[in-house]
């Protein structure tokens, strides 16, 4: 599926699944009515600095997440992959369109879903179980960044 390029790229993060592979099925009746944006390798899906007030869901592909330094070079945090979701911390800030510190660039051809604020607001009040869902995810997200960084001496 890919090429041995992709492999050097991906493999250090393959062991953080929690990145690379969710169950697409969590959103259902979330993008069951949305486009699939597409996107082509290279290509900012989001960027840096982003007040659309949305979230982007993968269907498909990778897409690293970085962060721009003060030196104005990129640094990588993460990738992304099918399921996966992005901008969550930015959708609940307490102000509406807080941009977004991290960008996103396809390093795969990628299919995403842009889930609206208000659409995503509706589907966690709707049911609990989507709100616990989401907490959820992040508190993943956040233990596995934690600890990936702690083993390689970056905590302060």
């Amino acid at each position: 599926m890919y090429t041995e390029k992709y492999r050097e790229i991906l493999a250090p993060f393959e062991r953080h699944s929690v990145y690379m592979d969710f169950d697409l099925s969590a959103w259902n009746g979330l993008v069951d009515q949305l486009p699939v944006e597409r996107y082509r390798r290279g290509a900012f899906i989001r960027m840096n600095g982003d007040t659309t007030s949305r979230v982007t869901i993968f269907r498909s592909g990778f897409a690293l997440v970085g962060t721009v330094l003060l030196s104005g070079r990129t640094a990588a945090v993460h990738i992304n992959g099918p399921g996966a979701v992005w901008g969550m911390p930015s959708m609940f800030s307490e102000e509406n369109g807080h941009p977004t510190r991290t960008n996103l660039i396809a390093l795969t051809d990628c299919e995403v879903w842009h889930v609206p604020r208000t659409q995503l607001m509706k589907w966690t009040v709707a049911n609990p179980m989507h709100a616990e869902s989401i907490i959820q995810l992040e508190c993943r997200k956040s233990l596995v960044f934690v600890s990936r960084h702690h083993r390689q001496g970056f905590v302060m």
